[in-house]
């Protein structure tokens, strides 16, 4: 069944972005699985036709030539295997650190990439698909890459004053033509105006 933009909105995932990026990453993991699918089917019909030509060879009395590179194939193709399995363990390890860890410590999507880059992911562990210990990774990651924390502040409503602001009274601006006034009446007399001196 394939991932789709409906299926993760309903499910609750509601940001485009987020949902994009899930099904990029959902892409390329198929991408890979299918890569390392052919990849199987390559190296076991190399297997299967070493092991044709080794009956062949033990036939003609040849077995201990053929035998030895039938044995040297399926050890290389063990290997293989066994590295593929191993770089799809990290690359779990790698999502579920970026998701639990990162995410929740509220790194910078745009960062995670270089974060990820530089992350020793060795010592992490998955249990039951979660992070071991993923509250005190949570904690060292937004201490050791606060400079990634995305810091959103709400803002709250706009309250005006029950009074329209004024407070029924004069104004700062009235006070100080008040002053003004006095001043020059002390000064000139009686012959002040509203424009200043007569």
């Amino acid at each position: 069944m394939a991932l789709t933009q409906s299926m993760l909105k309903a499910m609750g995932i509601d940001d485009e972005d987020k949902r994009k990026q899930i099904l990029d990453e959902h892409t390329s993991v198929l991408t890979e699985i299918r890569g390392e699918r052919d990849r199987y089917k390559e190296e076991a019909a190399k297997v299967e036709g070493l092991e044709r030509r080794l009956r062949e060879a033990e036939e003609a009395d040849e077995g201990d030539k053929w035998r030895a590179k039938y044995e040297e194939e399926r050890k290389a193709f063990a290997e293989y295997r066994d590295g593929v399995e191993s770089e799809r363990a990290r690359a779990e390890v790698a999502g579920a650190y970026r998701e639990q860890v990162l995410a929740e410590a509220g790194i910078d999507p745009k960062r995670m990439d270089s974060v990820m880059r530089v992350t020793d992911l060795d010592g992490v562990e998955l249990e039951d698909g979660r992070v071991k210990g993923a509250e005190e990774l949570v904690r060292r990651a937004r201490d050791e890459w606060s400079d990634f924390v995305v810091r959103r502040q709400t803002k709250g409503a706009s309250v005006p004053s029950p009074d329209g602001g004024d407070g029924g009274g004069p104004g700062p601006s009235d006070i100080a033509k008040q002053v003004i006034r006095e001043r020059q009446q002390r000064l000139y007399g009686n012959k002040v105006t509203e424009g200043g001196n007569e």
